[in-house]
């Protein structure tokens, strides 16, 4: 026998009906923490840092230099950065053009994946070439600047390949939709009859 709940009409519930948890959002919350995980803003972020030679310390929750070793006399000595400051930003600003949510979250060919990484090459090798004096790139570490960056990049648009990260979000999403009752787990059913 059905009872009326919170006011709502007998004829629109459910027996099966299970009542989300009482913590409000928690659905939303873990869908946002998920997306912002993988956002490719965050690998271009992590793409400047590099080619700036900097680490992110846990401990302190912030970027340092990195340390190459300390001298005789105790001096510190950091590792060379592979571009100043305005290249790192120039290069992941290029970078964020091509690898952003919108690619991520498409469903990407593996000829449209190829096609964009010829078009974003040839870009980012216009970018350093004619400007390489005013970033302060070391001509001898220019092809470690480019498998950086084009590695991070080919990886993030293979991650659209065939809506795989669709796919991945959408598994997430209705994994989080599974309420835990009791010892038993079941997923959310039912509702108001009126929304199907």
């Amino acid at each position: 026998m059905k009872r009326a709940k919170a006011g709502i009409p007998e004829e629109f519930i459910e027996d099966d009906y299970i009542p989300p948890p009482q913590s409000s959002g928690i659905f939303k919350d873990d869908t946002a923490s998920i997306i912002e995980r993988i956002d490719p803003a965050i690998i271009a972020e992590r793409i400047r840092h590099m080619l700036l030679a900097e680490n992110f310390n846990e401990d302190d929750r912030k970027w340092e230099k990195i340390v190459v070793e300390t001298d005789k006399d105790g001096n510190i000595i950091y590792m060379d950065a592979y571009m100043n400051e305005l290249g790192a930003a120039k290069v992941s600003s290029l970078f964020c053009a091509l690898v952003n949510s919108n690619a991520s979250l498409s469903n990407l060919s593996s000829v449209e994946i190829n096609r964009a990484m010829l078009t974003f090459g040839d870009a980012l090798a216009d970018l350093m070439n004619f400007n390489y004096k005013q970033y302060d790139i070391k001509v001898s570490e220019a092809n470690a600047i480019y498998e950086i960056i084009l590695n991070n990049a080919f990886f993030c648009l293979k991650r659209a390949q065939n809506e795989g990260e669709r796919k991945f979000l959408k598994t997430s999403v209705r994994s989080q939709e599974t309420i835990r009752v009791g010892d038993q787990t079941q997923p959310r059913r039912g509702g108001f009859k009126f929304w199907r």
